[in-house]
Order: C-alpha cells, then structure tokens, then sequence
C-alpha cells in the first residue's frame, strides 16, 4: 500500500501549471520523504528521500517569507506548513542527515511567529482561510481545538532545542515526547511577552501582559492568488 501510495503521488505532483507550489506540494514531499525514509527496501525509496529532501529545502526560502510566516498568509495553513517542515527536519535527523541550517533557521522565525500570534488562552486569531487538517494528529486536543497551535510550539522548540520556543508550547507536549523520545527542556520561570512587527507578511502583533491586539494588513497571499487571504485583511 505505501509502495502504491508513493507511486502515484510521485507521479501526480501537485503543482499548478503556472510552476505555482504550496501546502499540497509540501504534502506530496513529506509523504515520499516519511516512505522513502522509513520503507528503504522499496527500489524507488532512495529517489523519493532525496527528491523529497532536496524539495523541501528547496521549497522552504519559496513559501516561508523572510520574516517567518507561509506566503499563504493564513494562520491555520501558517500551522499546517511549519508543521510539514517540523516532520521534515525531524524525520532528516532521525535518518542521519540533518537540513542544512538556513532551512532551520528559517523554521525557527516559523515558529516565533506563531509563537507571537498565540494569545494567552492558547488560541490564534483566525486570519484567512481555516485549514485544521493536521499531519500526525497523536494529541486529541489539537484535532477539536484547531485554533490551538501549542503543540507545534512544544514540539519545534525541542526539536530545535530553542526552550523560549519550548516554553510556549505551556506543556502540549504529548506529540513531543512521543516523537522526540526525549524529556522536556528546562523551561525559563517566564517567557518574555514582546510585540513584534512581521512586515514581510504585513501582520503586526501588539501585547502587554494581559492585552493581544493582532492586525492583518499585508497583501494577499500564495504569490498574489489570494486563495487563502481574504477580506479579514
């Protein structure tokens, strides 16, 4: 069946006749990568890892603006995205070839974002179009609270030994440990609450201790398609 399965998706890639790549692409990348990676007996299996990884790296300066969000501009797919990628670099260090490091330097501003965007009950504001489709969903509450981003934060953070990251995560780290195998980072007592400006985006997050405002004030997104970017501008 993944024999199968890798088949036809390396066979109907899911890019758009004008060359236009986003989430669905990422999706066939991963899904040869995670076969490719963990069935090595198939004979397609090497192409797929290595077309897999070099796409990834390859896709994350093109979809991910310099400021850390997805060219989407649409939190819930934001989520979706950096979650492919977390997989991505987690999957690349279990097989002993780790991305190269602006691949995970850029996911690191991914997750900072996010980080920014979470308000202290956990949630994000909804920005675009919702996507709660989830990549391995083992943590039941990420799956009926999709505004929920926790988990990606738990598990980015530790991944990328980054325990301000870690920290933000507030201890939804169910999926961390069962795909790390590893303990928690020593969190800091606080974890510092700044406003922070994602002009790339055009999104600006403005927060003291007990105050969130958010503004989404970019153009729209996915390259100027606007497929996902809409009139919450």
């Amino acid at each position: 069946s993944l024999w199968t399965h890798g088949r036809h998706i390396r066979r109907h890639l899911e890019i758009g006749g004008d060359g236009l790549t986003s989430n669905h692409y990422l999706s066939n990348l991963i899904g040869l990568y995670a076969v490719g990676c963990a069935v090595p007996e198939l004979r397609e299996a090497e192409e797929w890892r290595l077309f897999a990884r070099h796409g990834l790296t390859e896709e994350m300066p093109r979809q991910v603006l310099p400021d850390g969000a997805d060219f989407e501009r649409s939190l819930p797919y934001h989520r979706l995205v950096a979650e492919i990628f977390v997989h991505g670099a987690l999957l690349a260090e279990c097989h002993g070839e780790p991305l190269p490091g602006p691949f995970l330097d850029r996911l690191a501003l991914m997750l900072e974002f996010t980080a920014a965007a979470t308000r202290r009950d956990g949630s994000v504001p909804q920005w675009g179009d919702n996507d709660d489709g989830r990549l391995l969903p083992l943590d039941g509450y990420a799956t009926h609270m999709p505004h929920d981003h926790r988990h990606l934060l738990a598990l980015g953070g530790r991944l990328l030994e980054r325990a301000d990251i870690e920290a933000r995560g507030d201890g939804r780290d169910v999926e961390a440990t069962w795909l790390r195998g590893d303990a928690p980072t020593r969190q800091p007592a606080t974890v510092a609450l700044e406003s922070r400006a994602f002009e790339a985006i055009g999104c600006y997050i403005l927060r003291t201790a007990d105050l969130h405002v958010a503004v989404s004030c970019g153009p729209v997104g996915t390259g100027g398609l606007g497929n996902h970017t809409h009139n919450d501008l």
